[in-house]
């Protein structure tokens, strides 16, 4: 035999053993490699949506604080623009306001600390909470006594108090809604009409209370309040006018289209008028309600418009949440496709290392005995 084969065929066939060894090899470290880069891709997906989930819970529970602080802030002040002390009545359902709002903050502050970029600005959000609440109790020691003795600037002193704290939430919030808006179409439309239905919001409560002002005064209203009135209502129907435009492409949602429907109806059809109509009362020399009356009638206007931010919150949310569950199943799909092919990429190493490499290395060391 070793006549017939010499050392060249033995190296020859030595040589196709090693290089089909190193082909098997290869392939299978190729196969688990794609999979293996297949089922990291998934695993990222699936970390963008759960931080894009903390994100959406973090800014709804921001909008619901900063909410809750608005109105506060409104009541409040038109309780100090009286010239009487305010009645038990009022001052306890402030107070009750009061503490409902803490318990929103807390949980709107708890989200910001926990946010990967808040660890500089939580401590000046806790140091404005306290100031915040400082300012209230001064304002509700305040209402026990009539306007002329109370601190001048002590409506002011309430009104920077509470801005501080909003504009410090929201600053933080800002940050998650850009993340949101970058993650696709839909979250951008739907964090583009959060904005706008939020300065749509500020712009109607200061609109009431201007009014509720106009009507703790107790005079008739001047040009300065009228105009500033008129100016609001340009401020706020332009940008609606773009909601609205908004509205009727096919792609809006049809929840989204009935929340601004009924904002419509309830801000616009009702508060409005009704704004109107005690405006033209009050100029006649007519106080047709109090303040603290006047906000609580205009509150179902400004809940609907909360309500229209609060369906585009849910919406992304919602859509968030749907995300990760697609992530989360192609990560599942991408693990088992990885565990698979490592499963036949082993069996296939060992049937050709057993049934094809071991009987030709045999053969090889029998032809060159």
């Amino acid at each position: 035999n070793a006549g017939v084969w010499g050392s060249a065929d033995v190296k020859r066939f030595q040589s196709i053993g090693v290089l089909l060894s190193l082909i098997t090899g290869l392939l299978v470290l190729l196969l688990v490699s794609v999979f293996a880069n297949s089922a990291r891709q998934a695993y990222e997906r699936r970390e963008a949506a759960t931080h894009l989930i903390f994100s959406a819970q973090l800014v709804s529970d921001v909008f619901a604080a900063v909410e809750r602080l608005h109105v506060e802030q409104g009541r409040v002040r038109t309780a100090l623009s009286a010239p009487d002390s305010a009645s038990p009545a009022t001052r306890s359902r402030l107070a009750q306001l009061h503490a409902n709002d803490g318990d929103a903050l807390d949980l709107a502050l708890r989200d910001l600390g926990s946010a990967p970029v808040a660890s500089a600005n939580i401590g000046r959000l806790r140091k404005a909470r306290l100031d915040y609440d400082g300012q209230f109790a001064k304002a509700a020691a305040a209402l026990e006594r009539p306007m002329d003795q109370r601190r001048k600037t002590l409506g002011q002193d309430w009104r920077l108090a509470v801005n501080a704290l909003v504009d410090g939430m929201q600053n933080q919030a800002d940050g998650q809604i850009v993340e949101i808006s970058t993650a696709d179409p839909f979250n951008n439309e739907m964090m583009k009409v959060l904005r706008i239905m939020q300065s749509l919001r500020r712009v109607a409560g200061i609109g009431r209370r201007v009014v509720g002002q106009a009507i703790t005064s107790g005079g008739r209203p001047s040009a300065a309040v009228l105009h500033d009135l008129a100016e609001l209502d340009g401020r706020f129907n332009e940008p609606w006018t773009v909601l609205e435009s908004d509205a009727t492409s096919p792609s809006f949602p049809a929840k989204l289209k009935a929340s601004l429907v009924a904002a419509d109806l309830t801000y616009l059809g009702n508060t409005c008028r009704q704004r109107d109509k005690i405006m033209n009362e009050l100029a006649q020399g007519v106080r047709p309600m109090s303040g603290d009356s006047w906000m609580q009638v205009s509150d179902p206007g400004l809940n609907a418009l909360a309500g229209f931010s609060g369906t585009a919150l849910a919406l992304t949310q919602d859509h968030v949440a749907n995300e990760f569950r697609i992530a989360n199943r192609e990560f599942s799909v991408a693990l088992l496709l990885m565990l698979v092919s490592i499963s036949l990429a082993s069996l296939t190493a060992i049937f050709v290392n057993f049934r094809v490499i071991v009987p030709l290395r045999s053969i090889v060391e029998t032809m060159a005995a």
